[in-house]
């Protein structure tokens, strides 16, 4: 009787850590989070870009309707990562030749190219709703503290060192 017990209870306290471990490994792919992708990342982009700039409601609109070009921009990085996984998994297993590598590496360096170019153009479309100068005066400052923070690898810098009275 006493044996039945501890064998239930280890039977419960298994079932329970397979079914955790189960939901744990699961949770990542049934709920996917892609840091910069969907339509949440995309409304806060415009709520930070519309609070950073001092939009008024009609700005707002103008600057939820240049949503065309983040679907093209959206489809060049799709067609960037196809690409990519492309080149490094055939390259790396030595089943493209140096001609094919080379062809691929153009095309992704052309697809870089066209997507500097979109996201230029919707920089200067934002800056084009900008009304006056203090707005693009901050947007200035906004896209050059934004191309810092994408642009960076690694930790940030350290802080400057603190100027002394005498300097």
């Amino acid at each position: 009787m006493k044996n039945n017990f501890w064998i239930a209870l280890a039977f419960v306290l298994l079932s329970a850590n397979i079914l955790f471990l189960t939901f744990f490994i699961l949770k990542d792919k049934r709920h996917p989070h892609p840091p910069h992708a969907g339509p949440h990342h995309e409304r806060e982009m415009t709520s930070l870009i519309s609070e950073r700039l001092h939009f008024d409601a009609t700005q707002q609109k103008a600057l939820e309707a240049l949503s065309g070009n983040r679907s093209d921009r959206k489809q060049i990085r799709d067609s960037l990562d196809v690409l990519k996984l492309s080149l490094f998994t055939q390259g790396a297993s030595g089943k493209i030749g140096m001609h094919e590598r080379d062809s691929l590496l153009v095309v992704i360096g052309n697809l870089h190219c066209r997507l500097d170019l979109l996201t230029l153009r919707y920089f200067d479309q934002i800056k084009n709703i900008c009304r006056n100068d203090a707005q693009k005066q901050d947007f200035d400052a906004f896209i050059e503290e934004l191309v810092t923070k994408t642009l960076r690898r690694g930790p940030p810098p350290p802080p400057p060192p603190p100027i002394s009275p005498e300097d």
